[in-house]
């Protein structure tokens, strides 16, 4: 059950558990309340069809007194019920001869002097009543005395000051036994319901604290299904990626460290070259205009080789941010490529590479900046030309279609790299070569340069070694939608 639907019950249960257990304290109340205090005590209050019963009772007894000899003796009978009246307000008076012999029940009634005198004008016999009490008189003549009876009687229900007390005692234990429910069912499905809650945040709790001090592999178990499942989720979804982050932020920290390394390392190299040839100069070590042009053409070599690696350095660093001019035009990728290797066939002959377009597709158009997508084919050519074995070396250049994707594979037949370097070859300033011994094979910033064009034409490249030997350079770049592809086959 979810927190909210929790809180909600709980919220009804306050109101209904108080409720039924009032109802079940007022029945409890009042069946203990009539069978204790009602029938069981002599002071407990009689309804209004007792009163009635007690009344006619009273006049029954002085009716019959007035038949007796003696009707004294027989009205005293009525003493018995001294406490009855008394409980219920009432007052029983006796004159005999205008003096009073009797009196039972309470001390006085309020206005018993009008109530009187209204009795009186009817003959001593008969009822008359006010808005508090009613009073019932009797009157008659024995044996030559005069008796005169009244009996006073509350109009309505009525309860005695010992009642009153009793019931006011009554109500207020019901209503603490009632706060008392309250209180008591709300403490206790509050804390049902926090129970739920503190778990959960004393988990997340602990968990924070554990991310704090560096533990990046804390994860919370929690699989309840409340809203705290989605949040202990999203906790430990959020403890994975911080561990990535920072295993990617320490990475780049040591490559970093490691490129500022290459940089010196592939700067020091031609920069001791023309520190030494300069000094030669100076020194009159070249002392024939041939050895001037020689070392002079040197120091300019080597020149031309920090340049490059500027002005490559700069490109990565710019495609790194993200920053350089990019203008993505319509290409026919088949036609660019097939141009190029026209183009450039010639030159690379001269260094030793023998370049094959065995198929291209016609009509396949996908969307790259024209520059960069030459960049590609150049840095891979280039590369495959540094490594070449025996003085020559042959690419074989094939490019399909596979539903909406252009595929080229780029195969040489030079020595390839160990297998366990092959993801490691797009990495800036990365060389088969680990001792860098031979800076003259290239800068390592090639690779990664074609890396992050091909990434950002929206495509993807990987290496994998050959079976005959050799190296692929596998290029999949994304086909705009609505051409058509078709494949042709020709060999230079």
């Amino acid at each position: 059950m979810k927190i909210k639907e929790r809180i909600a019950l709980s919220n009804i249960l306050t109101v209904v558990i108080p409720a039924v257990v009032t109802v079940i304290l007022l029945g409890i109340g009042v069946l203990v309340f009539y069978f204790v205090l009602f029938r069981g005590t002599n002071s407990e209050p009689i309804a209004d069809w007792r009163r009635e019963e007690l009344q006619e009772n009273v006049v029954q007894i002085v009716q019959e007194a007035f038949t007796q000899e003696d009707p004294l003796t027989s009205i005293g009978k009525v003493e018995k019920w001294q406490e009855q009246l008394k409980e219920n307000d009432m007052l029983f008076c006796v004159f005999s001869d205008n003096a009073e012999v009797l009196r039972l029940g309470i001390e006085e009634v309020p206005g018993s002097g009008k109530l009187v005198e209204a009795v009186s004008a009817l003959g001593g016999t008969g009822t008359t009543a006010d808005n508090s009490y009613e009073l019932l008189a009797r009157r008659g003549e024995v044996a030559g005395n005069s008796y005169q009876v009244y009996l006073y009687t509350p109009r309505g229900s009525s309860l005695s000051h010992t009642m009153k007390i009793q019931i006011l005692i009554f109500g207020i234990l019901l209503l603490f036994l009632i706060l008392a429910a309250v209180v008591i069912s709300s403490r206790f499905l509050t804390r049902r319901v926090f129970r739920r809650i503190e778990k959960p945040i004393d988990l997340l709790s602990a968990g924070v604290h554990q991310i704090r001090e560096g533990n990046l592999d804390i994860r919370i178990d929690y699989n309840e299904p409340d809203e705290f499942g989605p949040i202990c989720a999203e906790f430990n979804e959020m403890a994975a990626r911080l561990k990535i982050s920072g295993e990617l932020e320490s990475r780049d920290r040591e490559n970093r460290r490691a490129l500022l390394a290459d940089i010196s390392h592939d700067l020091r190299s031609p920069l001791t070259s023309i520190l030494a040839y300069v000094e030669g100069l100076e020194d009159g070590v070249a002392d024939t205009p041939e050895k001037q042009r020689q070392y002079l053409s040197t120091i300019k070599a080597k020149t031309s080789d920090i340049d490059r690696l500027v002005k490559k350095l700069f490109l990565f660093s710019k495609m790194d941010m993200g920053d350089y001019p990019y203008f993505p035009e319509k290409l026919d990728a088949g036609r660019e490529v097939a141009d190029f290797v026209e183009a450039s066939r010639e030159d690379y002959e001269k260094a030793g590479l023998s370049v094959t377009l065995v198929s291209h597709p016609e009509h396949t158009m996908i969307y790259a900046d024209p520059t960069y997508f030459r960049s590609v084919l150049t840095n891979l050519l280039d590369n495959s030309a540094k490594y070449k074995k025996d003085g020559t070396g042959h690419v074989r250049i094939t490019m399909t279609t596979e539903g909406h994707l252009l595929r080229m594979l780029v195969d040489d037949d030079g020595p390839g790299v160990a297998q366990s370097d092959l993801g490691k070859l797009f990495d800036i300033f990365y060389r088969a070569d680990p001792a860098r011994k031979n800076p003259h094979k290239g800068s390592g910033l090639g690779l990664a340069i074609v890396a992050k064009i091909v990434d950002r034409m929206g495509g993807a490249i990987h290496a994998e070694n050959l079976s005959q030997g050799g190296l692929r350079m596998a290029i999949t770049l994304p086909v705009m939608e609505g051409e058509t592809d078709h494949e042709k086959n020709f060999n230079h």
